[in-house]
């Protein structure tokens, strides 16, 4: 649909009256009615910012293959998708990776593309709203404290480094080499194994200046007071964690829910824990660091 559109109206995009470089946009979504919703209302405010021409605007669950081995938030199984299509279309400069729940603001961008005269098909452009954890996070591993995108605002890339990021290979994407574990391939946010791989390949990740801002998420939620009594948390864990985070659960804010059911690969009564009778053995093995996922 997409590649009709641009041979029926042309590649003429303009934003306030102001001719507009060309873009691919990439919103990172998934199946079911929510996440659609979600992802309608980006692509509508994007829309709504063009007075002319119909820019390409890409779903990862609906347009671009990602295999269902990996999470449906990992950025890059899109990478060669990406390069593929912008190969066929020589005008594409730029690439904008948005989460379901973000705006994009074009003119802001706008006014970033005139400071910076990057040139997108010679600069290798990879940037977003950094951040710096304090702590490694899920592995304990050093990687894991590098400056990376925010995954819940603009990631940034020009022709230069998606063209070339698609060298990236499967086996690369597993990390292995880089010391920090297999069970990356799998990491539900995938934005800090993206930069250390992006780094192999000679791309940095720049962070937004201060105060530059070419995006915001939309609070797409809205909490109401709700007694205790009508809450029940269901809690996915699995066997490895049952001595040590679930400790932490039952001492911190598990003592303040009447109802908290705890489901695990393994059935553990001095806990409780739930074994559902339709969980089997998981294909892939060590899915986000264990099985809880599928508990």
């Amino acid at each position: 649909m997409v590649c009709w559109l641009r041979f029926l109206l042309g590649s003429i995009l303009t934003v306030s009256g102001t001719a507009y470089p060309d873009i691919l946009f990439i919103i990172i979504t998934q199946p079911g009615a929510h996440h659609t919703a979600m992802a309608t209302r980006t692509e509508e405010f994007l829309l709504s910012q063009y007075q002319q021409g119909v820019p390409d605007i890409f779903w990862s669950s609906r347009d671009l293959h990602h295999p269902a081995s990996v999470s449906p938030w990992a950025v890059f199984p899109l990478m060669k998708s990406c390069a593929e299509f912008i190969l066929r279309f020589p005008a594409i400069e730029w690439v904008v990776i948005l989460n379901e729940n973000t705006n994009f603001y074009l003119d802001k961008l706008m006014d970033l593309l005139k400071e910076s005269e990057w040139n997108p098909d010679k600069d290798l452009i990879f940037m977003g709203k950094e951040i710096r954890r304090q702590k490694p996070g899920w592995f304990a591993s050093p990687d894991n404290l590098v400056p990376h995108p925010d995954s819940e605002e603009a990631i940034l890339m020009s022709r230069a480094t998606v063209l070339l990021a698609q060298n990236i290979s499967q086996a690369d994407y597993e990390l292995e080499s880089l010391d920090i574990g297999p069970e990356w391939h799998y990491n539900v946010l995938d934005t800090v194994p993206l930069v250390l791989m992006m780094r192999e390949l000679g791309i940095s990740f720049q962070g937004l200046e201060e105060g530059v801002m070419i995006s915001q998420r939309r609070n797409e939620y809205e909490c109401e007071d709700t007694a205790k009594q009508d809450m029940m948390f269901a809690v996915k864990t699995c066997e490895k964690f049952h001595q040590t985070r679930l400790p932490v659960l039952k001492n911190t804010w598990g003592r303040y829910a009447k109802y908290v059911n705890i489901y695990s690969d393994k059935q553990d009564d001095t806990i409780p824990t739930i074994k559902l009778p339709n969980w089997v053995e998981p294909k892939v093995k060590n899915f986000f660091g264990c099985n809880k996922t599928l508990s």
